[in-house]
């Protein structure tokens, strides 16, 4: 097993569009990407379909997506994080739209990321979610990879972010960084992370042995041990 880690979705999921589309066998066997980033192969023909619940006792219909293509792998969610030194717990946002008063203008890092405010459209709609954005971008944030928003926050050199993933706050606190969630926010998007076998990957069976392997107990504990993930839809995560 060759595992390959990545802190850009959107780089591997256009790399092996890029590969397909020129003809060649793609780099990987399985893809972890996304459901935002998945979609971009999905919409392509790009993922190789298979019957998960016909060959797999232990994967439910609940983890299956894109037609059989993408296989739901952890379900993480996105709140804003802070720094504990530098925030004081009466400061903090009580709510999303707080993120646009004029005390955090310059002082904001946003995940240059979208799939959170794709989710979060979800309940607000697209009229609400397009202003708040266009309001938050206003503010002049920082725009960074959700790696970097650890280190910028952790520093002190910015005290907030409008979002980060719970994967991230979770590593921080294991390390004991001074980053925390901002938890009365709500709503709270939660995001799908997949996997899937690309079309004319070179070892599709020994993908597929992977992914399945990875919604068994022992799979989840894998992914939760080393990456802070697991889904809902496994007992006992």
């Amino acid at each position: 097993l060759n595992y390959v880690p990545s802190t850009n979705y959107p780089a591997v999921a256009s790399r092996v569009i890029t590969e397909i589309q020129a003809g060649q066998a793609p780099t990987f066997d399985a893809v972890y990407l996304t459901e935002f980033n998945m979609a971009k192969l999905y919409s392509r023909g790009f993922l190789e379909p298979f019957d998960w619940t016909g060959t797999f006792n232990h994967v439910s219909r609940d983890s299956i997506y894109f037609d059989d293509g993408g296989i739901l792998i952890a379900t993480i969610f996105t709140l804003p994080v802070y720094n504990t030194n530098l925030v004081k717990s009466q400061e903090l946002p009580n709510q999303w739209e707080d993120l646009l008063s004029l005390k955090w203008r310059r002082k904001l890092v946003v995940a240059k990321y979208v799939q959170h405010w794709v989710s979060l459209s979800e309940v607000w709609g697209e009229e609400k979610s397009v202003e708040f954005l266009r309001r938050l971008r206003a503010q002049e944030p920082l725009y960074p990879l959700y790696p970097e928003i650890q280190t910028r926050l952790a520093s002190g050199e910015y005290p907030l972010a409008a979002s980060q993933v719970s994967p991230f706050v979770e590593v921080a606190s294991q390390r004991g960084m001074p980053i925390n969630y901002v938890e009365r926010v709500t709503p709270v998007p939660v995001l799908f992370d997949m996997m899937g076998v690309p079309k004319r990957a070179r070892h599709p069976n020994a993908a597929r042995l992977f992914v399945a392997f990875s919604l068994t107990p022992e799979g989840q504990e894998v992914w939760a041990n080393f990456t802070g993930r697991s889904s809902l839809f496994i007992p006992g995560t």
